[in-house]
């Protein structure tokens, strides 16, 4: 349930709420649209793609259609892994592309995104683009309450992956994270 900002009678500040039963989620001078977006994800984010439901590339494809619908950027996906992955890869992979999206809607101010994973004899590698502002990587280790970044590279870690980011200001952004092929054969 999603209603319209309100303003404080108090202090005039618009004030977004959105609730249900009898949990209430308020944050200040923040849209309906922002908290919808934040709830989305948090739900999202505590849910697993259930094995054999939709293929991978799919379940990419459907990310990304939601990502656009969101946050009105073009994403542009390919998938080329011809074999099938262990379920706890597929979902570090699948929370990895989500956080990686949702970084790119939040603070890219990008056109246009891409999402690329493929593999080869050696892993899989996975890149998450835009066209956006671009950042300091350096600058964004340790910001509290900033955990995109330290998500996905724990979930890479988890799967004995690396993750390097590659950006430059007005270029845009590249996040890859390469995963060992021999990971998934373990599995």
């Amino acid at each position: 349930l999603l209603e319209e900002p309100r303003r404080d009678p108090e202090t005039g500040d618009n004030e977004s709420i959105t609730g249900t039963g009898s949990f209430w989620f308020c944050e200040q001078t923040h849209s309906p649209v922002d908290v919808y977006h934040h709830l989305a994800d948090r739900v999202d984010n505590l849910r697993s793609i259930q094995p054999g439901t939709e293929s991978l590339a799919e379940a990419i494809r459907r990310e990304a259609e939601r990502f656009e619908a969101l946050a009105q950027i073009a994403c542009e996906v390919s998938v080329q892994v011809a074999q099938k992955l262990p379920a706890e890869t597929r979902n570090h992979l699948l929370k990895i592309i989500s956080e990686g999206l949702n970084n790119i809607a939040k603070h890219a101010g990008a056109r246009q995104a891409w999402v690329r994973l493929s593999s080869s004899k050696s892993g899989l590698k996975l890149e998450i683009e835009d066209d956006g502002k671009g950042f300091n990587p350096a600058n964004e280790e340790g910001h509290q309450g900033h955990y995109g970044l330290i998500g996905i590279q724990e979930r890479a870690a988890l799967l004995k992956g690396r993750v390097s980011i590659d950006s430059q200001a007005e270029e845009g952004t590249c996040l890859t994270v390469e995963i060992p092929l021999a990971q998934e054969e373990d599995a």
